[in-house]
């Protein structure tokens, strides 16, 4: 009785230990550094840093711009190369194709799901 007792407990906690991993690891996320702003391109370009370390920047924050006409006009007027601003344009298109790459992913994991759920009770029907 006392072997049923621990083997019913021991059985317990490897279910739960293996349900919780699945979950955990999934919902991992790294920090994100805080995105740079027009104001913090200006004051770089400003303070003659490269174009290389700025465009470096802009892409290890993962940061997005969405320039107006008027956006344009002010970060040339201020010193802004236009290497780095046809960069900062590209960041939205890049934001847009990421966001369209995500979704994809995830429709496509729910495909999946949904075809392993299917031929789980297609494969238990036929076992009756």
């Amino acid at each position: 009785m006392k072997n049923f007792i621990f083997i019913y407990i021991l059985s317990f906690i490897f279910f739960s230990l293996s349900m919780t991993s699945c979950t955990t690891y999934r919902g991992v996320l790294r920090a994100l550094p805080p995105s740079m702003t027009k104001q913090n391109i200006i004051e770089l370009s400003q303070s003659n840093v490269s174009e290389e370390i700025i465009i470096g920047k802009i892409n290890s924050t993962y940061s997005v711009f969405y320039l107006s006409v008027n956006d344009i006009i002010e970060l040339s007027k201020k010193g802004v190369s236009n290497k780095i601003i046809e960069y900062m344009r590209e960041t939205e298109i890049l934001a847009r194709e990421r966001a369209f790459a995500a979704s994809e992913i995830r429709h496509l994991e729910n495909q999946q799901r949904t075809y392993w759920r299917s031929n789980w009770y297609y494969h238990h029907s036929m076992c009756r």
